[in-house]
């Protein structure tokens, strides 16, 4: 039974060898795209917090936008409906002598 174990191991032992290099440079892939993604995140975080820091006078150009649309008198048309007849004239005037 002794003699069966180092052969199973010398056989895991020579699998990690060949396979060992793959995935370390796999990890070094990884980390690699980690690290891009890690500086893409700060500068969106960063883009995020100036537009944060705008919001007061962004909200205070939405209520000056708001006040003057409200300052604006509202005409109201309606328009006619698409499948209604056109309006009808009114009959012309009788002229006096016509027969």
């Amino acid at each position: 039974m002794t003699p069966a174990v180092p052969l199973l191991a010398s056989g895991f032992a020579s699998k990690f060898d060949t396979i060992g290099p793959y995935v370390g440079f796999a990890s070094l892939v990884a980390v690699a795209a980690m690290a891009i993604l890690v500086f893409t995140q700060g500068r969106e975080l960063q883009r995020l917090r100036e537009w944060a820091g705008t919001a007061p006078e962004r909200l205070a150009e939405l209520e000056r936008q708001l006040a003057e649309q409200q300052a604006q008198p509202r005409v109201q048309t309606l328009a006619p409906h698409p499948g209604a007849a056109p309006p009808a004239r009114p009959a012309a005037p009788a002229t006096p002598g016509a027969p």
